[in-house]
């Protein structure tokens, strides 16, 4: 099941980190694993002080989308479970920035500042703006 899913997608999460497989590459049972740079990677990220009114997924991909392109929100998110955090995972590119804090304008005007807790981060090379394998994580 893992493997199909790192073959249709590329990338799966095995927590915290991402597992990644090269374009066009495809999985065997003896195949050898090479250190890639990736310019994009899927990143579980906490968010506080989300209003209880973006707890869906609509809502949460409209928040997430001022950190990366939304991907996944998690279950226990959206039942509602730990209401300190909403858990997102969010592709996140090495070109840009990282956003720890941004303020959302709710439709009643009110802004609220939302604070971003990256889970894990790779190693970042700003020269060439890609993620790299590190041998100390």
């Amino acid at each position: 099941m893992l493997s199909s899913h790192l073959i249709r997608c590329g990338t799966c999460i095995c927590y915290p980190r991402p597992c990644s497989m090269a374009h066009g590459q495809r999985w065997a049972p003896n195949m050898q694993f090479s250190k890639v740079e990736l310019s994009r990677i899927p990143i579980w990220i906490k968010l506080h002080h989300v209003p209880f009114k973006y707890w869906t997924n609509k809502g949460l991909s409209y928040i997430a989308s001022a950190l990366g392109i939304p991907l996944h929100a998690n279950v226990n998110t959206l039942m509602r479970k730990h209401l300190t955090y909403a858990r997102v995972c969010v592709e996140i590119d090495a070109s840009k920035v990282l956003v720890k804090e941004f303020d959302l304008q709710c439709p009643n005007g009110i802004v609220i500042s939302i604070s971003s807790e990256y889970e894990w981060l790779p190693s970042r090379s700003s020269s060439y703006n890609v993620y790299r394998h590190n041998l100390a994580t």
